[in-house]
């Protein structure tokens, strides 16, 4: 969860430009991307302190294959599932999410090694495979910043 902590630093410093917008990037603005990535880290993590480990069975995901062996996100292929959109008002205080997000990370390592998030395309994922896909999705979103802020 070092490099979470590393990259929530670096959506530290994006936030001073949260309503940048480059259109043919992305539609939405930079700090919709930051907002999206701190919900889906904090929805993960909560999900997973509510799993049974004892429920938790790895199944094989064609999807989820790929994602992992490639270590990326192929853009504009994925949908953010409206529980992880974030809202449509725009004075959130991104400050104050990126600290919630930076505390509720710090009990991941305490985790059961078989808690679990059921995500909507890669099914069950255990704490070592949320972890990797947290890390690639919010890396993703980064190198998305990145390329808007250019």
């Amino acid at each position: 969860m070092r490099k979470l902590q590393l990259y929530l630093s670096e959506l530290e410093v994006y936030n001073e430009y949260a309503q940048s917008k480059h259109l043919s990037i992305s539609s939405v603005t930079v700090g919709w991307h930051i907002e999206h990535t701190l919900l889906v880290i904090l929805k993960t993590l909560d999900s997973m302190k509510n799993s049974d480990p004892l429920k938790y069975k790895w199944r094989f995901n064609l999807y989820r294959f790929i994602v992992f062996s490639i270590n990326r996100i192929p853009r504009g292929k994925g949908k953010a599932p409206t529980i992880v959109q974030p809202a449509k008002e725009e004075n959130i205080n991104l400050k104050e999410l990126i600290d919630t997000t930076r505390n509720a990370l710090n009990e991941f390592d305490n985790l059961h090694p078989n808690q679990y998030v059921k995500h909507p395309v890669f099914g069950l994922l255990n704490k070592k495979q949320a972890g990797k896909l947290l890390d690639i999705h919010t890396r993703h979103h980064l190198l998305i910043l990145n390329d808007i802020l250019k």
